[in-house]
């Protein structure tokens, strides 16, 4: 249960979580505000929700809550870790990344996926990371015919934080995924759902975007034991469906990557964009995968120079993707971690430039005011609620411990 304190001219109650949002909507009637503010605290017992006018210091906006729960965990980048490579897997503990995932799908041959499910599920079982990476595991595509199989030689065992599914391309796989779970995973046995992560990377699946979503979404609440986070784009998977040349200008994914962020954060999703590879760096990714992990010593890190043109590239690339709308982007070298995490992370700037805008905000606010100036721009809503989100996304991942420094 959830207890919800109302303004003084609503009487107090008690809400289920899915009854949050008829609340809310009741409330933006009666204030006549566009939007009101929520906040939450957390304690043992359970989770309060107090509806109120705002307050800079403490609030989050109700759309963001509805969307993106106390849970949030960034994804600025993620680490692919080939799981059949015990020595690779060793090295992890070093890398300040916000998610590694160890990897059953294209990272790994045919001929090893056995010893991936055995080293991923003996790795779940004694507990092994980081102590401050979320730890994925990529399955099997579900049309590859070795999916059920990691399932059950993974889940078993230990159920993963996060399970990343690739190449979903419809609600009736959604539905097929959900039915497998369910025969490998116990909702009584599960401390939090299984976060999901799926990659869109065909045709198919970027025009069904909306309808796996919403698929999924009602397959979690029916089931209990996921819950959908994120959508991956998979761009080189998708050119090949589409039968489009990769550029060094990304111009032939440009509708798909735009498509899949704007499906993701309608239904309140985190999206992550494509691995990094084009025409200028091609030749330095093939190095990338070829040396990845091999750091035995100092020497042996040494030996991996990306030039300047290849962390630029990255850079830029990162920061398109994040004024795009994206939250993180997948990789394939710890020297990548850095460069892409800074790049989803506001700016000194940009972050003070939200938090004075909302403190004068609240103070417009407390006087009856709705539209503003503030350095010489007239704010609106919208305006608000992007400052809103630069400051909420600094304060999630600064919650993690996993900061990358400015």
């Amino acid at each position: 249960m959830t207890t919800v304190s109302k303004p003084a001219r609503v009487s107090q109650q008690n809400l289920y979580y899915h009854e949050i949002e008829e609340f809310i909507e009741e409330l933006r009637n009666e204030l006549c505000f566009g939007f009101v503010w929520i906040l939450i605290e957390n304690n043992d017992e359970e989770d309060r929700i107090h509806v109120d006018v705002p307050d800079i210091e403490k609030l989050l906006i109700c759309d963001d809550y509805l969307r993106n729960n106390s849970n949030f965990i960034p994804r600025r980048a993620l680490l692919y870790v080939p799981g059949d490579d015990v020595r690779k897997i060793s090295k992890i503990k070093e890398f300040n990344v916000d998610c590694l995932v160890l990897d059953c799908e294209d990272g790994v041959a045919v001929n090893k996926k056995a010893k991936a499910r055995e080293e991923i599920s003996a790795f779940l079982s004694n507990g092994f990371g980081n102590g401050k990476s979320e730890i994925a595991v990529r399955l099997n595509s579900i049309e590859s015919g070795m999916f059920e199989e990691d399932l059950r030689s993974i889940v078993c065992n230990k159920y993963p934080t996060t399970i990343v599914l690739p190449k979903l391309n419809s609600p009736d796989e959604a539905e097929f995924f959900t039915e497998s779970l369910k025969k490998h995973v116990s909702r009584d046995n599960l401390n939090a759902p299984i976060n999901l992560i799926f990659i869109s990377e065909s045709c198919q699946s970027i025009l069904s975007l909306p309808r796996i979503c919403e698929s999924l979404v009602g397959l979690s609440k029916s089931s209990g034991i996921f819950e959908l986070a994120a959508i991956i784009f998979g761009s080189d998977d998708f050119c090949a469906s589409l039968g489009a040349t990769r550029t060094k200008t990304s111009l032939e994914i440009l509708y798909a990557r735009q498509r899949l962020v704007l499906v993701a954060k309608a239904y309140g999703l985190q999206a992550i964009d494509m691995v990094d590879i084009d025409d200028g760096n091609l030749s330095s990714t093939v190095r990338h995968v070829n040396i990845m992990f091999k750091f035995n010593a100092v020497e042996d890190v040494q030996c991996f120079q990306a030039s300047n043109e290849d962390l630029i590239g990255l850079k830029t690339s990162s920061e398109v993707a994040a004024s795009f709308g994206y939250t993180g982007k997948q990789i394939i070298h710890p020297s990548q971690i850095e460069i892409v995490q800074q790049a989803f992370l506001p700016s000194k700037d940009k972050l003070l430039w939200a938090l004075q805008l909302l403190e004068e905000f609240a103070k417009f606010q407390s006087e009856g005011k709705g539209v503003f100036v503030f350095r010489n721009q007239m704010i609106d809503m919208p305006t608000v609620r992007q400052a809103k989100n630069i400051v909420n996304g600094m304060k999630k991942i600064e919650k993690t411990g996993n900061k990358t420094k400015q």
